[in-house]
């Protein structure tokens, strides 16, 4: 007598599930997670609010470290307005902020970016904001002129500003 389609099916069937499974092998382990990365913390800025107006700087994650003046945190948005010397300001982060602290001189000039060193830190720091964002006074503003084109190119001018055809060949 043959065998049926549904008794060859039930035969099948009866074999896969008696039939012992074959083991995997063992795979190679997972990478283990990334390290989580600490974020060097703002300076802790500590001027009394006085009632003056400040204006909220928003720099990138880390600073450019420098060894003789400290860290040297980048603008990495456009403050409400330009800023300048004797400004009053509080440096931020997505994650951070700092306290009141105030700009005073100019530490360094380029074509491109102005650098103010912060009074009201514990330790000596620094901002560098590109130069359309700050106001340069009357000393300042003849140097950047007359000496652009002697100026440091680097770095580069911020992301929002490079794409304007007038800086196009200055670089």
């Amino acid at each position: 007598m043959t065998p049926t389609t549904s008794t060859k099916n039930k035969k099948r069937s009866q074999e896969h599930i008696t039939k012992p499974r074959k083991k995997r092998t063992s795979r190679a382990k997972p990478p283990p997670p990334p390290t989580p990365v600490s974020l060097p913390p703002l300076p802790s800025l500590s001027l009394p609010p006085e009632g003056l107006p400040t204006m909220t700087v928003k720099v990138l994650p880390y600073p450019i470290t420098r060894n003789e003046c400290g860290p040297t945190w980048v603008a990495n948005e456009r403050p409400m307005a330009q800023i300048q010397k004797g400004s009053r300001i509080t440096i931020c982060t997505d994650a951070q902020s700092s306290g009141i602290g105030c700009l005073s001189a100019i530490t360094d000039l380029r074509r491109h970016w102005v650098t103010f060193a912060i009074v009201g830190a514990q330790h000596p720091c620094n901002l560098r904001v590109p130069i359309p964002w700050a106001v340069l006074d009357g000393l300042e503003s003849f140097t950047h002129q007359k000496h652009y084109f002697d100026l440091a190119k680097e770095p580069p001018p911020h992301r929002s500003i490079s794409k304007s055809v007038r800086l196009s060949n200055t670089f």
